[in-house]
């Protein structure tokens, strides 16, 4: 991976911890609010909130998982291949007398 695509790469994940830590931090703090009613900016601001770390949590959770199951299958596929490739004739012992 060249290092442009590594600090873009760590940029991205420093920004995302930073959503969600901020999006925590204003639902935690304005939990509590004086609400105006139904048009309340703070309880409008809430809901995004809400919906962003539902969000972000959900595509982690996705890309974890396919990042796990990508490893697995994998980790599958080489031990069937370097068991299959250990297969000769020569270590079966198999005389050719035709």
């Amino acid at each position: 991976m060249s290092k442009q695509k590594r600090i873009f790469s760590v940029f991205l994940a420093v920004l995302a911890a930073f959503v969600l830590l901020s999006s925590s931090a204003f639902i935690a703090v304005e939990s509590e609010h004086d609400c105006n009613g139904k048009v309340c900016p703070i309880c409008l601001q809430i809901n995004a909130c809400r919906n962003t770390l539902e969000n972000l949590t959900f595509s982690g959770t996705a890309v974890v998982f396919f990042a796990a199951l990508f490893h697995i299958l994998y980790q599958a596929v080489c031990s069937y291949t370097e068991h299959v490739s250990g297969i000769t004739l020569v270590s079966l012992k198999v005389m050719l007398l035709n």
